[in-house]
């Protein structure tokens, strides 16, 4: 599958997914292996090499195989291991240079192409925060082309219409001991401040948490009549940013979640790199409104950007891009709504209804 990309400083790439296969094979397959199973992340690898992007997934019931699907390619025709480009500081520069940012994390792995061949590249994280941008570029490890980008960043803008608890013009609440004790057994707070496990929530620099206002207790009501960042406002956006996204998972990826972000107004974004890596969470002052209001105490937006994160790290595994198209972006930006709607739905009946009778 092929799709076009245009991004960076007038870099055009053309995007490959090799085709997926999935079979099933009916009450199921015997499978000795299958004694027990645990969901894990499979990789493709070939010569030692991780093979990008490439995922696999396995259904298993009564320790039978019941269904198997797969994006791996063939490996006859794979380039050889030992780059003939080094990624040095000019190649280095030139990245920076086409995608507008600064360089970060690096590797090498092997890529997919069109007529079953498989390409080795440098990979490079490059990000700039003044722009929102956090790209995955490939680098053609025997030409110096970059030839893939993959842009971690999702973005939304709201015409906001309030639900039911939507926003904090329809009022605050004081939850006590909010943490699951099973996914949780020590709560939330070991630091006495909006860092956790899952999320820290900061403005401007990671070190400006909202510390307790008392003893394990983060008290700052939102004042109305005041904008953002007048009297305890800031708190409470980091309070209540923190507290809708530090809901169970994993340690050291938790998410960034920077309230009042100074890159932009009027929107947000989550940028999602690979699993290992802490997505990032911009929210931003709405200016449309005197005084000003801010998106960390409007919980749809929060819960839609964050679930941007989940889908697109979950989708094809911690490191497919299987939301990267059109079309997949914009199921992407359903699910994020079903998901900020379901959060807040409260009554336990879910009715039949008819559409288009």
């Amino acid at each position: 599958m092929h799709h076009v990309r245009h991004t960076g400083h007038n870099l055009k790439v053309e995007m490959y997914h090799s085709k997926s296969m999935y079979t099933t094979y009916g009450s199921g397959k015997e499978t000795s292996e299958a004694t027990s199973f645990k969901a894990e992340l499979f990789e493709s690898s070939a010569v030692s090499f991780i093979v990008s992007e490439l995922v696999t997934n396995a259904a298993f019931k009564n320790r039978k195989s019941v269904a198997f699907g797969s994006s791996f390619v063939d490996t006859s025709n794979i380039a050889p291991s030992t780059p003939s480009i080094a990624l040095d500081s000019s190649l280095v520069s030139k990245v920076e240079e086409i995608l507008l940012g600064a360089y970060g994390i690096m590797s090498l792995e092997y890529l997919a192409q069109p007529g079953r061949s498989v390409a080795l590249t440098h990979i490079i994280q490059v990000q700039n925060d003044d722009a929102n941008a956090w790209y995955k570029a490939f680098i053609h490890a025997h030409s110096g082309e970059i030839f893939s980008v993959t842009d971690f960043v999702s973005e939304a803008t709201f015409t906001v219409v309030p639900i039911t608890k939507d926003a904090v013009t329809e009022g605050e609440e004081t939850l006590v001991d909010s943490e699951d004790l099973t996914s949780s057994a020590s709560g939330w707070i070991a630091s006495n401040q909006t860092a956790g496990n899952n999320v820290i929530a900061y403005k401007s620099s990671q070190s400006a948490t909202t510390s307790q206002s008392s003893a394990d207790t983060f008290d700052y009501p939102y004042d109305t009549t005041l904008g953002p960042t007048g009297g305890s406002n800031i708190d409470a956006a980091r309070t209540n940013a923190f507290y809708i996204i530090n809901k169970g998972g994993a340690e050291d990826d938790r998410v960034l979640m920077s309230v009042q972000d100074s890159g932009g107004t009027n929107n947000a974004n989550f940028a999602t790199p690979p699993d290992d890596q802490s997505g990032t969470c911009k929210m931003y002052i709405w200016t449309l409104t005197t005084p000003n209001r801010d998106g960390s105490l409007q919980n749809d937006i929060i819960v839609h950007e964050f679930t941007h994160g989940i889908t697109n790290r979950l989708t094809g595994g911690g490191t497919g891009r299987c939301v990267q198209t059109t079309e997949a972006g914009g199921m992407g930006k359903g699910w994020s709504d079903a998901m900020a709607e379901w959060t807040e739905h409260k009554d336990s009946s879910i009715p039949d209804y008819a559409l288009a009778t």
